[in-house]
């Protein structure tokens, strides 16, 4: 059986390709669903996006982002509520 080595050029070409690029936004879609559902459970009034750009690097990524950091880490006002990290440690 011979083994698939990829080179640098391919692994870039496949991370770029639709597919994958579009089940980056999938999942990060998913990931902000989750987000919103927590924090309406909850009475956080928050919203979550999803960002979608390419590293330096070339990778593609697609991440969710808050509008309220205080309400993830907490402040000296705010309760620390971690919404962000309980909807990705669950999907």
């Amino acid at each position: 059986m011979t083994k698939f080595n990829p080179t640098r050029e391919t692994t870039r070409l496949a991370m770029l390709s639709d597919p994958v690029r579009l089940a980056l936004i999938a999942k990060a879609q998913k990931l902000a669903q989750r987000v919103d559902q927590i924090g309406n459970s909850e009475g956080v009034e928050m919203d979550a996006e999803v960002k979608v750009g390419i590293r330096p690097k070339g990778r593609p990524y697609a991440r969710v982002e808050s509008d309220k950091s205080s309400q993830e880490w907490g402040d000296r006002w705010t309760e620390r509520k971690r919404i962000l990290g309980r909807a990705a440690e669950g999907s």
